[in-house]
């Protein structure tokens, strides 16, 4: 020992940092992740396929020459590959259960067996490793039972070092097993792939890792919340390591009974953010302006980063989307990742929320999170994507939105009820008179036409009677088999001896005279006939705009004023009494029409998703339609 040395010991002893001030309890403590390393395959927690394949391999002897072990960080490949070292190296072994107390199991398990070779793939990444290792492979092992190489991280290697070890993997000595891990498999080659046996980790769910924590703290006497496990857990993000990581940062927070609470581990890791991102989540989802914008100042205020804060009101909205496809099955397991007094929260809060606007809520907050990270004022972004996600919030689905629009209620679409007013007539039956015309209808379609535009003042036992009306003249010119059909529907209906008031017998129409040649038809020159009806008078027609907001039959004839009457007036106490407007079957069912549709707008506009748009419903326009109209206009289309 030189005099350096001893003078440096002594200072250091002297400032207390020498040998002699370390305790045997403060040189034996280890932290929790390596302190509850599993020492076998029977503790392996969380991945019972791989315990499962390796307990077959070792049992049957079937032993590949080269393991692949694949998953992402703190799953237990490095303590894997370690535990199938020493059953294949222990005295007892090849076993499932190593003895552990053994010397290769005690040299193994404290990474110093000669034979166990642990080789960090980041830092050995040169093609000069690997023929070292290559010439290692050559010799038998000195003590153990096989030679093992474990290479960690291996997808570090550069491409002439995994070159150079294709040909030992693909063919190594008898004496020689290869263990490879690494947390990206698709940065290691297919030809390396190829040539070993792959074993995929999963991540650790939630509940699996809060069950995990809950077995460390209980055998070290402490008590934890389910709920401080669970969030625990949930900063894990899959991985034992950073959860066992983050349990040993928060056991200092621990009350004085060594209890350790939610609120203990919201203060340990500085979780107020997430309480401030449900806040402006629900805030969100019921509308509440002021308050989300007092979030955001409150979060501000305090220092919060922006972009976390966002990614995690991203994830509730993706919860909420979720919960909104669970609703009223048992997907509930699958949302561990929440306490469970923030899903009732969120169900409360997204019961009258359609799947589209939640899905539009969480595609706002996650663009919203990269503007924020490119900007040096993340907060106005921030504030703009919230105002943005609160309107996208009262969207409807869009099969909602168009059922809405488009689809007849049949409470109030129903043609077959009658008005109010017309079901307290003695004289217009209407319900027999759509029988009526349906069974006219069957036999002559034509007649059952006019008689659903033909206007009638009485349609009882007592008698049919039409009205004395311009249009009438067409549609009660019947023929005598007409007649006969009208008057056997009549009798279908139970109404004998009827008398069909109203009603003119039209002659059988006559065979049309041939027609006569001008002289110059030969020469090719259009001949017009005299006193042609369809010169100088067009046919009128009704406009279009009127049919649309009547609903009437375009191709009824068009109403025409009735002429002044010739009779000489009434006395006034010897008017007759007031008799009901005569009516026809379509105008009635035009206005049933009209005021379905009127109560549909109005229903419609009172919805919040219209209120939002403000004076831009205020134009919309509703007109009725079918499917069979649409179908008909698709045709035409095409």
């Amino acid at each position: 020992m030189t005099d350096s040395s001893v003078t440096s010991n002594a200072h250091n002893n002297r400032k207390g940092l020498g040998p002699s001030s370390v305790t045997a309890s403060e040189a034996s403590y280890r932290v929790l992740a390596l302190e509850t390393r599993p020492q076998s395959l029977c503790e392996l927690v969380g991945q019972d396929t791989v315990r499962k394949v390796l307990t077959d391999m070792i049992t049957s002897r079937r032993l590949p020459h080269a393991l692949l072990l694949t998953g992402t960080r703190g799953t237990g490949k490095t303590s894997t590959a370690r535990i199938f070292a020493k059953s294949l190296c222990c005295i007892q072994g090849p076993t499932v259960e190593p003895c552990g107390v053994c010397d290769h199991c005690v040299a193994i398990t404290a990474s110093a067996h000669e034979d166990v070779l642990e080789i960090d793939g980041a830092s050995n990444t040169g093609v000069d490793q690997i023929r070292e290792l290559r010439e290692s492979a050559r010799f038998y092992p000195k003590s153990a039972r096989y030679k093992i190489f474990i290479i960690d991280e291996v997808h570090m290697l550069s491409v002439g070092a995994f070159n150079a070890l294709l040909k030992t993997l693909e063919e190594p000595p008898a004496q020689v097993v290869f263990v490879l891990a690494t947390t990206e498999v698709g940065k290691v080659p297919a030809t390396v792939r190829s040539r070993c046996m792959v074993l995929p980790f999963r991540k650790a769910d939630v509940a699996t890792l809060a069950a995990h924590l809950g077995q460390v703290v209980r055998l070290r006497n402490i008590e934890a919340d389910a709920d401080a496990l669970t969030l625990i857990a949930r900063e894990g993000r899959g991985s034992f390591r950073d959860a066992l990581s983050l349990l040993e940062q928060a056991l200092p927070y621990a009350d004085e009974k060594g209890c350790l609470s939610a609120a203990a581990v919201q203060g340990a890791f500085g979780l107020r953010d997430r309480e401030c991102a449900r806040t402006i989540f629900l805030a969100i989802a019921q509308g509440d302006v002021g308050k989300g914008l007092s979030a955001i100042d409150q979060a501000d205020k305090l220092g919060f980063d922006f972009p976390r804060l966002m990614q995690q009101v991203s994830e509730y909205a993706r919860f909420a989307v979720l919960l909104k496809i669970a609703e009223g099955s048992s997907m509930h397991a699958l949302f561990d990742e929440l306490l469970e007094s923030e899903r009732k929260e969120i169900v409360e809060a997204i019961a009258t929320h359609s799947r589209t606007a939640l899905a539009e809520c969480f595609r706002v907050t996650q663009q919203s999170i990269q503007e924020m990270s490119r900007s040096a004022h993340p907060r106005p972004w921030a504030e703009i994507a919230f105002l943005d996600a609160a309107e996208r919030s009262q969207w409807l689905e869009s099969a909602d939105l168009l059922a809405a629009l488009t689809e007849k209620s049949t409470s109030t679409m129903d043609r077959s009820a009658p008005t109010p007013a017309l079901e307290s007539s003695p004289q217009l039956d209407l319900n027999k008179m759509r029988q009526w015309i349906s069974l006219v209808s069957e036999h002559s379609v034509p007649l059952g036409a006019k008689l659903r535009h033909a206007r009638f003042e009485a349609f009882s036992p007592q008698g049919v009677r039409l009205a004395h009306t311009p249009e009438n003249a067409l549609f009660g010119s019947i023929t005598e088999a007409e007649r006969n059909i009208l008057e056997s529907a009549l009798k279908s209906l139970g109404w004998t001896d009827m008398r069909l008031e109203g009603f003119q017998s039209s002659s059988k129409p006559t065979a049309p005279q041939a027609s006569v040649r001008s002289p110059g038809y030969a020469q090719g020159q259009r001949q017009e006939l005299p006193n042609d009806p369809s010169k100088d008078q067009p046919r009128p027609q009704k406009p279009l705009k009127h049919v649309l907001d009547t609903g009437a039959d375009p191709f009824a004839p068009p109403a025409q004023k009735r002429p002044a009457s010739t009779r000489p007036p009434v006395a006034e106490d010897t008017k007759p009494k007031a008799t009901p407007e005569p009516l026809s079957l379509s105008s009635v069912d035009a206005d049933s029409a009209q005021r379905a549709l009127d109560k549909k707008k109005e229903r419609l506009l009172a919805h919040p998703f219209f209120v939002k748009l403000g004076a831009a419903s205020a134009g919309l326009q509703i007109s009725p339609g079918t499917s069979q109209n649409t179908e008909d206009t698709t045709q035409e289309t095409r």
